[in-house]
């Protein structure tokens, strides 16, 4: 036997600080012979070609792999999957996935280095890296599914305990491939000393300390936990914007300007929850970065659901916190564009859920009006930094992609499937993108009746409106979301607003019906402003702001004061009265416009001169009437000036409101809102605030309006303006041409650091307002605009195309620059675009359209430079890459056939099939798209192309675990190319991506015959490609899995498989189908679950997945699909035949379509849901028409069961027992029973459980009898004595006995858990109830959650799930050992036992079926 390795193959780059730590490193050293290859390096730090710093615990170079090992001291057991871990009831991500992240960085870095030094031929001497993680605690347990345990290993000897093969099973496991010889072993040693491990170490950047490993990274970015040098408890996350090593130093500088200007940006928002910086910090090593307020306990949102169940009304008021956030960002011009379960982190703070929106870096700005961006998004991200979207984010992106015309819809789309994901409990709305794309064209929308059939249909419709995938369609704003929310919440819950503004809800009535609420505008520290009806003038729209609380109601008070100096000033909002309505002060005002300035302004550069011109002079008008009446507003900013517009044919006007600061001290001279306040106040002799600084805020503003930005001092951007002595950083080239000069000199005076030099009076800065846009008005020399326009063709700059400044103007703003893009519009949008512009304007604009149109010809929009190639232009680029010999057109035929462009051949088709479609022999085939393959590899453009779309396939095929089915590909490539359009499947699409499909592949195959290695192995079903794969014994898994998915969905041809049944069954057939074909026993890589069902169901006959991931027949009768996509529907619930069918294909989306009335009809009395049609409503509903529920989903009205013996009459009391628990039979409710306990009947409950049981057909579970057999299996595996057990749950027990019973109830729990889920949620349909009685363990253990699991009101329950509860010593409730369970509607859910005289009916015996 070798001897242990040494220290010389053994490097300690740095000495742990962990006991435990060592030992694990120990427990390694102790197994490594001291032979070659075997090296180890231990405890350093590198740094990959993208500039970002990785810590590795250890890394070994064993027999013909090199190995990086994640070490994890973690005890107790474990659960999870692929993706996620859980232990100590808390969910985390998987530490093989960072492990996996690392190992590919420092491949690509050792590769990078050995290139360096022996070229392209060297890199084949680089071993592949591999990741694992090492578990080596005494006291661990592995209890994840076998395909989640592939890479994990734990101590040697305890295999039995630890459920993980030992370590020295993988590191001194014979070579599968060429072992590493000495030489390679000893250039190994020398790469990592020539690419620079360096040990780990605490870092001080600023005033923060960096002392843990990077929480995460993407491309150009890397997030690193810190805490405060001072403050030990001020935890922040600090996002670097990494570069290259050996970056320009430009590149470098152009990085810190951006960062800076983002910086600036971001942090002006504040709003709770929306995480802005609030330090910028630079290191050297890991270059600029933000630093965002971030608690230790801030738990990114999946996680923290899969640790959470919340009550419906709890999953209504978190998403519409997360969308007031977002709106409070759009109302400021920035939009998120990346909303996904990762960027929103869950605080807990008082029983309170805060969510915190977070990853504002990949932002953009948003437009003030969705058409103005014609050709480009208004603002791209608000920094070059925002790198490739992670596969969270991905899967949660809007399928426009980054950049589209309106940027405000991406939020709202995200908004909708974050709703979409936090009502299901956590489910995403698709595995890959293209599955995504797929679904989003299906069922115009993420359809929540996919996931949760028994879904109310105001809560369906508002997910999928958010989420339709055309923008068009899609709810139009952010603001139009979080109203439609709250009118939706209002009808589920039936919130008694009473006449309280601050409760109330769109269509409230108000003040005894004289306002009728619209929706809420917005709120602040002291306010909530509220858009109501005003029924005494016939309607018209008002603002209620009303005061929060008694103090706010004094600011309001002062507030009106103020107004009313101004009734008839245009420019100022009136006020129309102050009233109490519903114990709260509010102002009555008049409604200032649907937009502010603030949303107006974008980063078009500039306003239009029009514009600009009729704005700001409605601002300096409205600041005269402020001077004269002597009133200082203390906050003009561009978000309390509404932009307002009477009628559709009225120009649009500035009105200045929210005067809420108006009566602060002129003392103090820091209220207000940089960049608007003045710098300069409390400098010299200005210690009081003056209308000097009123005027400097209206200057800010119109800057901003003339410039698209907020004016700057001296050369540093972020410096105070006080502490430089520069001026005002004027230029010319920030302005329209026709007014630079005129505008220099207006800013250089009205925003000078020196008062003396500003104009005296708002009456003076008017006039010279006025006097600089005379000059946009000289007339051009006669003629020569017609000339110039008569000479314009399509490439003419406008401004040289004979229009007038103001003319040119207009159209830059809105991004149409030549006479040719200007073409591109059609009149309407092109009257749309202008509409706000001056009237002479307009018919400038508007004839010389007609007459170049007449002239020209219209134009088709050109693509920007920066967006993808979508399918079609994919298409056209290879095909103009062909060529052709002047005698032949064989070669570009081919390539139109094999593209889809020409109709008639598969996109997979071989290439003798190819020959025959064109009339040549199968030689001529293969030859043919040999000669395409060269075509394309000389364009560089196409061998880039083709290139791209290689490294997709091989990617996806990665990412599926090796192996993967044709249709997933050709779906990936369809997401990852946008189409125009979102219509029905199309077909065109479809074909148009298998035949990139087949030319990437053509491309890998050229790659492979190269250099004489195969990277993917193929499997066609008859004459079609149907599998690829990295290995045989892969193929041979998958179509073993095939087989059995048609195997179980033949076995009855209307059968449901659940997703969770279905998976297991298709693991075991993959492992099988592996084994068969496999030389040596080893454990095959595995998709996780939910792929896996998809590549079975891909590759078989007869399979299909449901929206909910479960199998079925593709043969499966309408009759069954309808009784299974509808079950649980409230009986308040009426349908249309289009909401039936569409709820129908979202479920089973791979089903022939329903057939439409009167066929449905016949199909519906097939089913036992009893749904009939009414033809006066034109609806489908349940005869029996009833409230809807409170026990499941659909709940308005709870059912209140009084608790005490006062009230209603016993009868009464058990006619409404029955009635609930008949509701809940029906609708596959929960309920907790409660059953008092006469003194005379200890057992009561168990009496009331057993004649429930008997009555209803129910299945009886003993929670503590089931955790007690568990137990005892437990205890007669390990060889743990019983009475040692029941000796460690006495109440005398000692601290480390009690904690054995406590490992030992945390390994029984999850068991029942998952019993119990299986019963209630995958199990088939049934009235019979599941009755749970005895559950104390459960409150004495922590695991009451389980019952909040079941009792959600969104969970898919597939039977009655009833909880029978002992009520004792006078307590009444849904309690378990005094501990409350969290009830989705405790209203509702839980019922006070009264002896029913028969057994309660079922729907189905009611309805004389």
């Amino acid at each position: 036997m070798a001897h242990r390795v040494k220290d010389g193959r053994w490097v300690t780059v740095a000495e742990s600080e962990f006991d435990h730590e060592k030992q694990g490193l120990e427990a390694i050293k102790k197994i490594l012979p001291d032979t070659e290859p075997f090296r180890a390096w231990a405890n350093f730090e590198f740094r990959d070609k993208k500039g970002r710093w990785h810590e590795v615990d250890l890394l070994v170079l064993a027999r013909d792999t090199l190995y990086l090992i994640e070490l994890k001291h973690y005890r107790g057991i474990l659960t999870g999957n692929d993706h996620v871990w859980r232990r100590n009831n808390r969910t985390e991500d998987s530490p093989l996935l960072l492990a996996r992240r690392k190992a590919q960085y420092f491949a690509s870095l050792l590769k990078d280095a050995i290139r360096e030094w022996g070229g392209t031929e060297a890199v084949k001497r680089i071993p592949y890296v591999q990741e694992l993680v090492f578990l080596h605690h005494e006291q661990f347990v592995c209890d994840l599914p076998p395909s989640s345990r592939i890479n994990l290993y734990g101590l040697d000897g305890l295999e039995g305990v630890t459920g993980l093969p030992g370590i020295s099973t993988v590191l001194l496991a014979p070579a599968e491939h060429e072992p590493i010889p000495e030489r390679d072993s000893k250039l190994i040693a020398a790469l990592m000393q020539a690419i620079g491990l360096v040990p780990r170490r605490q870092r001080q950047v600023g005033s923060w300390i960096i002392d843990g490993q990077p929480l995460a990274d993407g491309d150009g970015w890397q997030d690193w936990p810190a805490f405060h040098h001072v403050n030990a408890e001020d935890h922040v996350r600090i996002r670097f914007y990494t570069l290259p090593p050996g970056a320009p130093r430009s590149e470098e500088h152009a990085r810190r300007q951006a960062v800076t200007h983002e910086y600036q940006l971001l942090s002006r928002l504040t709003f709770d929850g929306l995480q802005a910086p609030k330090d910028l910090v630079d290191d050297p090593e890991l270059g600029i970065g933000m630093v965002f307020p971030q608690l230790r306990s801030d738990t990114p949102l999946d996680l923290w659901l899969a640790d959470h169940t919340l009550s419906l009304e709890q999953q209504l008021d978190l998403i519409a916190k997360v969308a007031d956030i977002v709106h409070y960002a759009h109302r400021h011009r920035v939009v998120h564009r990346s909303l996904n379960p990762r960027s929103v982190a869950v605080r807990e703070r008082g029983g309170q859920l805060l969510p915190q929106v977070v990853d504002w870096d990949n932002a953009g700005v948003l437009p003030a009006n969705p058409d103005t961006a014609v050709t480009r998004l208004s603002g791209g991200s608000l920094t070059l930094m925002a790198g490739i979207a992670n596969d969270t984010a991905r899967l949660f992106a809007a399928p426009e992609g980054s950049r589209p015309t309106d940027p405000a819809r991406i939020d709202v789309y995200g908004l909708g499937a974050l709703a979409f994901f936090i009502l299901t409990g956590g489910i995403a709305p698709a595995t890959e993108r293209g599955e995504l794309i797929d679904r989003l064209r299906r069922d115009r929308g993420l359809d929540l009746a996919a996931e949760m059939p028994q879904v109310r249909t105001p809560l369906r419709q508002l997910v999928l409106d958010a989420t339709n995938p055309s923008p068009a369609d899609r709810i139009a704003s952010v603001g139009e979301f979080v109203a439609r929310l709250e009118d939706v919440r209002n009808q589920l819950l039936l919130k008694a607003s009473g006449t309280d503004p601050l409760e109330a809800g769109p269509g409230d009535e108000l003040a005894g019906g004289r306002f009728i609420y619209v929706r809420k505008l917005g709120a602040g520290s002291t306010a909530v402003g509220i858009l109501v009806k005003d029924t005494q003038v016939g309607g018209a729209q008002r603002v209620l702001k009303v005061a929060k609380d008694h103090d706010a109601a004094e600011r309001l008070r002062a507030e009106a004061q103020v107004l009313g100096r101004f009734e008839s000033d245009d420019r100022i909002v009136t006020l129309h009265g102050v009233e109490e309505i519903g114990g709260r002060t509010a102002l009555v005002l008049r409604f200032a416009g649907s937009t502010t300035l603030a949303e107006e302004l974008n980063n078009r550069g500039r306003l239009s001169i029009d514009v600009l011109q009729r704005w700001g002079t409605d601002l300096l008008t409205a600041l005269v009437a402020l001077e004269r009446s002597g009133v200082t507003h203390r906050d003009i900013k561009p978000s309390n000036l509404g932009v307002y517009q009477s009628s559709s044919r009225a120009d649009s006007r500035l009105v200045m409101f929210d005067f809420s600061m108006a009566g602060v001290s002129p003392d103090n001279v820091e209220a207000g809102t940089p960049p608007y306040l003045d710098p300069f106040l409390g400098t010299g002799a200005r210690t009081r605030y003056d209308t000097a600084a009123e005027r400097y805020s209206a200057a800010v503003v119109l800057f901003e309006m003339a410039t698209g930005k907020t004016p700057t001092y001296g050369p540093d951007p972020g410096a105070h303006p006080a502490t430089v002595n520069d001026d005002v950083t004027i230029e010319p080239g920030w302005f329209e041409p026709a007014l630079a000069p005129a505008m220099v000199e207006f800013f250089t005076a009205a925003l000078s650091r020196d008062t003396a030099r500003r104009p005296g009076t708002a009456e003076d800065m008017l006039r010279a307002w006025k006097q600089a846009f005379t000059a946009a008005d000289r007339p051009a020399a006669a003629g020569t605009s017609d000339a110039d326009a008569e000479k314009a063709d399509i490439t003419t700059a406008l401004t040289a195309a004979g229009l007038s400044a103001r003319a040119v103007s207009a159209l830059a703003t809105v991004s149409v620059t030549t006479v040719g893009e200007l073409l591109a519009l059609d009149p309407t949008t092109l009257n749309r675009l202008v509409a706000r512009e001056a009237k002479d304007t307009r018919k400038e604009i508007v004839e010389r359209y007609r007459a170049w149109t007449k002239r020209l010809g219209k134009q088709q929009p050109r693509p920007s430079n920066t967006e993808l190639r979508s399918l079609d232009d994919t298409v056209a680029l290879l095909l103009s890459a062909v060529s052709s010999p002047r005698s032949s057109t064989t070669r570009r035929d081919a390539a139109a056939l094999i593209l889809g462009t020409t109709p008639g051949l598969d996109g997979l088709a071989s290439s003798t099939e190819l020959a025959e479609k064109l009339g040549k022999t199968p030689q001529r085939g293969i030859q043919l798209i040999k000669e395409l393959q060269e075509d394309w590899g000389k364009n560089p453009a196409t061998r880039e192309l083709l290139d791209a779309l290689r490294d997709i396939v091989v990617g996806v095929i990665e990412d599926f675990g090796g192996v993967a089915a044709v249709s997933t590909l050709t779906a990936e490539i369809r997401a990852r190319l946008p189409q125009s359009g979102f219509g029905n499947v199309d077909a065109h699409a479809e074909r148009t991506a298998a035949g990139l499909l087949r030319v990437a592949l053509d491309r890998l195959h050229e790659h492979e015959t190269a250099s004489a290695e195969v990277t993917l192995v193929r499997r066609r079903h008859g004459r079609r490609l149907a599998l690829l794969a990295t290995d045989e014994q892969l193929l041979n898994a998958a179509e073993a899995a095939a087989r059995r998915a048609d195997e179980l969905v033949s076995a009855d041809i209307d059968a449901v498989i659940p997703a969770a049944q279905a998976a297991a069954e298709l693991r075991a057939a993959f492992r099988a189908g592996y084994a068969a074909v496999s030389d040596h026993a080893t454990t095959p890589p595995m998709p996780n679950d939910s792929r896996l069902v998809r590549l079975a169901a891909a590759t078989s006959k007869h399979a299909a997945v449901s929206g909910r991931g479960e199998l079925h027949n593709k043969a499966m009768s309408p009759a069954a699909a309808i009784q299974e996509a509808l079950r649980g529907l409230a009986q308040s619930e009426s349908l249309s035949a289009s909401q039936i069918r569409n709820r129908v294909a979202a479920r089973f989306p791979e089903l022939g379509r329903v057939p439409q009335r009167p066929h449905l009809d016949t199909v519906l009395a097939q089913t036992t849901l009893n749904l009939t049609w009414d033809p006066a409503r034109e609806v489908y509903r349940f005869p029996d028409a009833q409230p809807p529920s409170a026990t499941t989903l659909h709940t308005r009205q709870p059912t209140v069961v009084p608790a005490t013996d006062t009230g209603p009459s016993e009868v009464e009391h058990t006619a409404n027992v029955v009635a609930v628990l008949r509701r809940s039979l029906d609708e596959a409710g929960f309920l907790a029973i409660g059953v008092r306990i006469p003194r005379d009947r200890p057992g009561e409950h168990e009496r009331v459980a057993q004649h429930l049981a008997e009555a209803h057909g129910g299945e009886l579970v003993d929670v503590t009898t089931e955790l007690i057999a568990g137990m005892r299996r437990l205890a007669d595996e390990r060889g743990i004595p019983w009475d040692l057990i029941r000796a460690a749950d006495a109440p005398t027990a000692a601290p480390r006995d009690a904690q054995g019973l406590r490992a030992v109830i945390d390994r029984v729990a999850p068991v029942l858990r998952q019993k119990l889920r299986a019963a209630v949620f995958d199990a088939e349909r049934s009235a019979a109830p599941l009755i749970l009685t005895e559950v104390s363990p459960l409150a004495r253990y922590g695991y009451l959650d389980l019952l909040a699991e079941l009792s959600d009101l969104a969970a898919p329950r597939r039977r009655p799930v009833w909880v029978v509860l002992p009520q004792l010593h006078g307590q009444v409730g849904a309690l378990v050992d005094r501990k409350p369970i969290q009830l989705g509607s405790p209203g509702g859910q839980f019922v006070l036992w009264r002896e029913a005289p028969q057994p309660v009916p079922t729907g189905t015996d009611r309805g004389g079926r």
